[in-house]
């Protein structure tokens, strides 16, 4: 046997006889279209041409825009619901820009019924900045007189209605929102509700000192204000009879909104002291003005009206809901942008749901 050393590797392609035709590779085959071809860049146009400020920031963190990233995601549904005591019901305040102090927060609702008129509008009047046991106004949008048994719709009523319970000595609105709904009669149902929410204070104007009733021309005004505000809705009462409308009520300035302002609750339940706390709130509004004008109907219609509202109370702390208050929310400059996006993202579309419920 011979000693000599077999190459053992192997050569590629292997060596083949010189009568035999060569091995042709078959090519990879190509991709299929309908799963890697490119599709056909769209024309350009009107919607596909702009960049929203979210893609920019998104593709360009630093081109130039300031709009944080954890702000991207505060949509108008998010500050909606966010901003909405019926979907937080129980839910702790929100964040703080600055630290307030120890308070208790409390979520109230309350409910009515409203009539509308055969001969003319109604309007119906809601101010969360009222520091007071009266919030909401009821009136004939024509002779100004006020509707009786709709005024009562503050948080506070309780605690001015009781004899037992502390009485709060300074109360500030975190949340606020609106529920309506059109209960009458299918056959029945008819007429137009219009809505704006405003974040400028009215200007009151009551007939006398001892009265609640507005001045015709003050009536007149607010009527002017909701025909021609650009941002009023209109809707019919069939909608309102098919579901349940909400609206939430905005923040009207950053400053307002986060201090309690300068002037105390106020447990009087009167006439003057109404008239005083409407005034009040013209210099110490926080909160927007949520203004509903139901027009006439050949037949009376009736709504079901439910406010809830989430608040913050500060208690003497010699009483035991004194001793029950928290410390504010953590604070800070990330909390402060995030809370003025969720502000202005609301004050764009405060009746985003209008139809919430089945």
């Amino acid at each position: 046997m011979s000693s000599r050393t077999v190459n053992t590797r192997r050569t590629y392609p292997p060596r083949l006889p010189a009568n035999r035709a060569p091995i042709r590779y078959k090519p990879k085959p190509k991709a299929s279209a309908s799963r890697y071809a490119r599709k056909p860049k769209a024309s350009a146009s009107a919607d596909n041409s702009k960049i929203t400020i979210v893609q920019a920031a998104r593709a360009y963190p630093r081109g130039g825009y300031t709009l944080n990233n954890s702000l991207l995601n505060i949509t108008p549904s998010y500050a909606f619901n966010y901003m909405n005591p019926f979907n937080g019901y129980g839910s702790k305040p929100p964040h703080q820009p600055t630290s307030l102090g120890n308070f208790l927060a409390i979520t109230h609702s309350n409910a009515f019924t409203l009539n509308t008129s055969t001969t003319d509008p109604l309007i119906l009047i809601y101010m969360p900045s009222v520091r007071g046991v009266y919030q909401l106004l009821l009136f004939n949008s024509v002779s100004g007189a006020n509707i009786a048994a709709a005024n009562i719709a503050s948080p506070l009523y309780r605690y001015n209605a009781s004899g037992t319970e502390t009485k709060p000595l300074s109360v500030r609105m975190l949340r606020s929102a609106m529920q309506i709904q059109n209960t009458t009669e299918n056959q029945k149902i008819a007429g137009l509700v219009k809505s704006v929410q405003i974040s400028s204070p009215l200007d009151f104007n009551f007939i006398s000192a001892v009265s609640l009733d507005v001045t015709t021309v003050f009536a007149a005004e607010v009527a002017q204000v909701v025909n021609s505000h650009s941002r009023t809705v209109e809707n019919t009462a069939q909608q309102y009879a098919q579901k349940v409308a909400q609206v939430v009520i905005a923040p009207a300035t950053s400053s307002s909104y986060n201090g309690y302002g300068d002037h105390s609750f106020n447990p009087t339940l009167g006439v003057g002291s109404t008239q005083l706390t409407f005034s009040i709130a013209q210099n110490d509004m926080s909160m927007n003005t949520q203004i509903f004008m139901f027009m006439p109907t050949s037949s009376v219609n009736t709504y079901s009206i439910k406010l809830c509202s989430q608040n913050a109370f500060r208690f003497p702390s010699n009483t035991t809901l004194g001793q029950l208050q928290g410390p504010a929310p953590p604070a800070g400059a990330t909390f402060a942008a995030q809370m003025a996006a969720i502000h202005e993202a609301l004050a764009r579309n405060p009746d985003l749901n209008f139809n919430v419920q089945e």
